[in-house]
């Protein structure tokens, strides 16, 4: 795109998707200064280098140390490095031009993200902040760490403790903050569990300034335009903030000395807040008074003059921008696929975003096309129209005909090796070249590898811009109308069922018979060899059929089942329907993991194979309702009568679950728990009708990790 023909009266933003980029199964995104090389994070461990004006892969950096999935990946100044942060802990440094290891440190925690100081040109130290602890400076080189402080203290000196909090054995915790550099790296922005934002001396270890935010909710993210002239938070309040920065960009923490010596406050705190006034104005605010969404992954546009969220509700992929005054100008909506990370593209009205399922999608405006900025007299034409030629038009008239010299000298050798400097970036200067491109590999074609290619780049077709490329084809004569596995599943599959570096298959609904043979892998009751001829047909509830008011757990009692035997469900068509899951989804009461979704009224299933197999109603109005977030899944449990199981599978000490009651979860405060649970596999099981409340006391406060179940009585 060529920046000085695009039409100034065309809004800067994107519109629709134009293109995604697929290569495993990519987690976390970022851009370089100029937006020619994109980096982005995998599952594996890997962190891909997209060529952004071709749409390649130009660089694969991977440690054999490190398998496991990337968290955040963050560019120096000039792009010659990449700091690359993995749930394992580590933190890696690399050469982005050689693709060597410069460094690499484990932490004690798991880092959520990791940001190189922007104020060298080849950057040891970064601001890592921890899942579960405060944000460190951490000198990726010689693996020391300064924790920095993250509340105020009771002294009032300014050095502040750590937040803390108790878990049901005892032991203490952080409260998750977080934290970003100004724009020189001279200061600290962190956000806190209290709604403060503390401007911290980084290199004192002292905070300098404190801001509160009017809600004095949890503060998930602060991020900095380009420019560092203003600064945006999204709290757990579901608003996002801007601010205007009060300081200079150079020496703002001697600026902040300074203000320090002329304030004559007695209380400390109320010194520090006092500066504060002096440090960050409050411009405007954003939220969705309707809906209440929880916003994801919130940054500036490249010029700084929009702002631009995802949501962060499960199943959808949308993109809010608004202008700085606070107008939301566009909605971009996505296929039905969770947002995980979010990009603006440093100098283009372009927006990259992560799917759940590890695309890459690339958004872009729909230009239009005006031929009239090329050749002003040109006339577009609404319909065809019968030409008259003039009777002098196409006479030559080589007398009148006068070729303008040109002034450029043609003997002059051509620069193709300098890059022209682009006023669109906000720093002047430039004390390091830059590393815009990376030299490209020719890979040779082979005609029998086509389908393992280790990255593509893919138009999606016109007329369905909002359709994922990974959705599953929709099944035949009205079955299967659920995915045959969740997302997630089909990237635990894809990873573990393809070798190193073969690209993410397209994931097709089976046939019937591939259904049948699917669903006939497990069953429920147990089976036995028996000859068919003998095979029974058993009709599930006998005259009551498949219905909520059947105890299946009595239907079952003195029957067994033989490879051959026939179950038939018989049931009201609008009311119910049967859905053929794993063990997981009928212990969850989930049917992502359905292998079959059948609604005529009356199916039939033929055990042909031993094992066991499990039915679930997917129709709302039944007995077991499972809720996560703003979602909502309404089933019952073949073999399930008056009883809803809810099970907590999770990695024991990253974890643990919280019985509380309905303030307690609003709050995510563990004070009024029923029962605090950590064994890695919980199950509760719920014997009367109304609402149950669940958090994790570890990351209910900065990931939103709460749950509300819902029993509902027999109809």
């Amino acid at each position: 795109m060529n920046a000085p023909i695009i039409d100034p009266l065309q809004g800067d933003f994107p519109e629709v998707i134009e293109e995604y980029l697929e290569h495993g199964i990519m987690k976390c995104i970022a851009f370089n200064r100029r937006g020619t090389l994109l980096a982005a994070g995998c599952a594996d461990g890997t962190c891909i280098i997209w060529d952004f004006e071709t749409r390649g892969i130009a660089k694969e950096l991977q440690d054999k140390d490190c398998n496991a999935a990337i968290t955040s990946v963050c560019w120096s100044k000039y792009g010659h490095r990449i700091l690359v942060s993995a749930s394992d802990k580590s933190l890696i440094l690399w050469d982005v031009l050689s693709g060597e290891k410069i460094a690499r440190t484990t932490l004690e925690q798991t880092v959520l993200q990791a940001r190189l100081h922007p104020g060298s040109s080849t950057p040891s130290l970064c601001l890592a902040c921890p899942f579960s602890s405060a944000p460190m400076i951490v000198d990726i080189i010689s693996g020391t760490t300064t924790v920095l402080p993250v509340l105020i203290s009771e002294a009032g000196n300014g050095i502040a403790p750590n937040a803390r909090s108790k878990t049901p054995d005892g032991s203490t915790t952080y409260s998750p903050s977080t934290a970003c550099f100004n724009k020189f790296g001279d200061l600290v922005y962190t956000g806190n569990s209290k709604g403060e934002i503390l401007i911290i001396d980084h290199e004192k270890v002292q905070v300098r300034a404190l801001v509160p935010v009017s809600s004095g909710s949890i503060i998930r993210n602060i991020v900095f335009s380009r420019n560092g002239q203003y600064l945006l938070t999204n709290t757990n309040d579901r608003m996002i903030r801007i601010y205007e920065n009060l300081l200079p960009m150079k020496d703002a923490h001697k600026v902040l000395d300074e203000l320090h010596e002329t304030l004559d406050e007695a209380d400390e705190v109320e010194k520090l807040k006092a500066a504060g006034t002096k440090c960050l104005s409050l411009v405007q605010e954003f939220q969705d008074s309707i809906n209440r969404i929880q916003w994801k992954a919130p940054c500036f546009s490249g010029d700084g003059e929009w702002v631009i969220s995802g949501s962060a509700s499960r199943g959808e992929h949308k993109i809010y921008i608004w202008d700085r005054a606070g107008h939301l100008v566009k909605i971009l909506e996505g296929p039905k696929e969770a947002l995980m990370d979010l990009a603006w593209h440093p100098v283009h009205p372009l927006i990259v975003s992560v799917s759940l399922t590890g695309l890459v999608y690339i958004w872009a405006k729909d230009y239009t096309e005006n031929w009239s900025a090329f050749a002003p007299d040109f006339k577009e034409l609404e319909e065809n129209e019968e030409y008259v030629e003039r009777e002098d038009e196409f006479d030559l008239m080589p007398e009148t005909e006068k070729v303008k010299e040109s002034d450029v000298n043609e003997d002059d050798p051509v620069d193709i090796l300098n890059v022209e400097k682009d006023s669109a970036f906000s720093d002047s200067d430039m004390s390091q070249e830059e590393l815009c491109f990376l030299p490209a590999i020719p890979c040779p074609e082979v005609p029998e590898q086509q389908e393992k290619c280790v990255g593509s780049s893919s138009k999606l077709p016109d007329g369905n811009q909002s359709e994922s490329p990974l959705s599953v084809e929709a099944g035949q004569n009205g079955h299967a109308a659920n995915n045959a596995s969740s997302p997630l599943e089909a990237m635990e599959n894809s990873v573990a069922g393809e070798t190193e570096g073969t690209r993410l298959k397209r994931r097709r609904r089976p046939s019937e018979k591939g259904l049948e043979l699917q669903a006939e892998k497990t069953k429920k009751p147990s089976k036995t060899m028996k000859p068919s001829a003998f095979a029974t047909q058993y009709i599930v509830g006998d005259d009551s059929g498949w219905n909520t008011e059947v105890d299946y757990y009595a239907w079952l009692e003195g029957k067994t089942f033989y490879v051959g035997d026939v179950l038939v469900f018989s049931y009201v068509k609008t009311d119910h329907n049967v859905a053929m899951v794993d063990a997981s989804g009928y212990n969850n009461c989930n049917a992502d993991s359905n292998y079959g979704l059948y609604d005529t009224g009356y199916d039939t299933f033929t055990l042909t194979t031993p094992g066991d197999v499990y039915f679930i109603c997917t129709k709302a109005g039944s007995l077991c309702t499972r809720g996560w977030s703003s979602n909502l899944l309404i089933c019952f449990l073949f073999g399930f009568s008056s009883r809803c199981r809810a099970v907590f599978s999770y990695v024991k000490g990253d974890h643990n679950v919280a019985m509380v009651d309905v303030a307690g979860c609003n709050n995510c405060n563990a004070d009024s728990n029923y029962g605090v649970y950590d064994t890695g596999y919980d199950v509760f099981t719920l014997t009367a009708p109304g609402d149950v409340y669940f958090i994790c006391t570890y990351h209910c406060d900065y990931a939103d990790q709460k749950l509300k179940v819902t029993v509902q009585p027999s109809p």
